[in-house]
């Protein structure tokens, strides 16, 4: 039953940041896609030269991915009964090696994306309190929309909406 909840308000934050995403002109959005999947590493993954990274596990699914404003951003939801700051460099480390792989894309340089230096991981306790670290994540990512003239203030929508998310889903 708890694990029930926690995937329901986990969906609908996941929802909300997609939303968002896409009204502020996002593009290539991915969610819940394998990373075998992905064609930004398709052409890293089955190069054998010397300098491409071989990925471990890609079955691993990030729950969202898409460009903004030429940046190809990473993003994993997680509501957690865990201390939100431990579980917030778990799902960073989680995906690193993705980065690695990214940078070293044929199909990336080829279309002249950026990459994000890292996850963005937006981890919420159980009363939908974000962590410092992922709204420090939301900060740096409505900086990449031209159209937003104030991140903190982003960021700080994007936090109360998903605290009503979580607060508000049973």
């Amino acid at each position: 039953q708890k694990s029930m909840i926690m995937r329901r308000r986990h969906n609908k934050v996941l929802r909300c940041m997609a939303e968002w995403l896409l009204e502020n002109g996002a593009t290539e959005m991915i969610r819940d896609v394998p990373l075998y999947k992905w064609k930004w590493l398709s052409a890293s993954s089955n190069n054998n030269s010397n300098n491409s990274v071989r990925l471990s596990k890609k079955m691993r699914a990030p729950d969202l991915c898409c460009v903004v404003e030429n940046t190809l951003v990473v993003i994993e939801v997680t509501v957690s009964q865990n201390q939100a700051d431990e579980m917030y460099n778990t799902k960073v480390e989680k995906y690193q090696d993705v980065f690695d792989a990214l940078a070293m894309s044929e199909v990336v340089k080829t279309t002249g994306l950026n990459v994000a230096s890292g996850t963005m991981a937006i981890v919420l306790d159980e009363k939908g309190q974000l962590c410092e670290q992922s709204r420090n994540d939301l900060r740096d990512l409505a900086g990449l929309i031209p159209d937003i003239v104030d991140s903190e203030e982003s960021s700080h929508y994007l936090s109360e909406m998903f605290r009503e998310i979580v607060q508000s889903s049973s």
